[in-house]
């Protein structure tokens, strides 16, 4: 059952889009620049926009979920804290990972509300086939909004952290 809390601050996270420590990815200090947001929210569309301006690539985790069954995880992981200078950007990161594992990685988080992020997914016809109204509602949207808020918090709460509202 879908609490009416969640769905409130699902709603509520429609806050502004911010970056977190931009400047590290910026200045060469991490090779990972993380983009989260609700399915839908316009991470792929950032994470293509940032790819060119940074000249590098963009990897898209959901891909991962094309991969051999039992071999998700592991391929989520392999991009993540692999070696390469890139843009990770994922749904999957806020329900699978904690947020602790992130706290030296610059981040952006897609401040989208969850209507509209899925209208806007239910909308694409060419990506992920499982993208419709029926999928977000079984997937557990509790989760993923209690995800994407908590990485927010702990990642604005790091010391030092750099917080910008990010406009692209």
């Amino acid at each position: 059952m879908i609490s009416i809390k969640f769905l409130f601050e699902a709603y509520m996270f429609s806050d502004k889009t911010i970056s977190i420590n931009l400047h590290k990815f910026e200045s060469g200090e991490s090779d990972k620049l993380v983009v989260i947001g609700f399915s839908g929210s316009g991470k792929t569309t950032i994470g293509h926009k940032l790819a060119t301006k940074y000249n590098v690539p963009l990897k898209e985790l959901d891909l991962c979920g094309l991969e051999a069954k039992g071999t998700h995880d592991i391929c989520r992981r392999n991009i993540i804290f692999g070696k390469e200078r890139c843009i990770v950007e994922g749904s999957q990161i806020p329900i699978k990972m904690s947020p602790k594992e992130f706290k030296d990685f610059p981040m952006i988080i897609v401040g989208t509300s969850l209507v509209t992020s899925t209208y806007r997914a239910t909308k694409r016809k060419n990506s992920n086939p499982k993208a419709n109204l029926l999928y977000f509602l079984n997937f557990n949207i509790n989760r993923v909004t209690k995800g994407l808020n908590a990485f927010r918090k702990y990642m604005v709460a790091q010391p030092g952290a750099v917080v910008k509202e990010f406009k692209i």
